[in-house]
């Protein structure tokens, strides 16, 4: 099984307390390594990079899918932004993990899951119902 090389965007409440702990617990960073870390603060993301042992930090979204070593991305910014932010990740070609809600409107998540059932991408959203192209 290949590993699941992870960048994080949003270094939030949510991921600093429930997500990137679970992520670094030996049994999980078997299977999963998160690689990058990304928040629109600066100080969040160099926070989140060194508390969890992370190789990279970014400002940018964007450029964390363009320059970092990962295949997956969990999005676990407000949600007024899982649509778009997951919608880069899928042009991309990396998986995605959306915590919920993972869209705002019907026409957004139908259009989420047809860019990645195109792509061959997995889409995960919280609490963990996946679609499976």
């Amino acid at each position: 099984m290949e590993k699941v090389k992870l960048g994080v965007i949003g270094c939030g409440v949510v991921a600093l307390r429930d997500i990137l702990p679970n992520l670094v617990q030996p049994q999980i960073a078997e299977k999963v390594e998160v690689v990058a870390v990304c928040d629109i603060v600066n100080n969040r993301a160099k926070n989140a990079k060194e508390m969890f042992g992370v190789k990279e930090a970014y400002t940018n979204h964007m450029e964390m899918l363009e320059s970092a070593d990962i295949n997956a991305v969990a999005v676990l910014t407000p949600i007024n932004t899982h649509y778009s932010i997951a919608m880069d990740a899928a042009r991309a070609d990396k998986h995605i993990y959306v915590q919920k809600s993972m869209t705002t409107s019907l026409k957004e998540a139908n259009d989420l899951i047809s860019t990645v059932k195109k792509r061959g991408l997995k889409l995960v959203a919280s609490p963990g119902q996946m679609h499976n192209p």
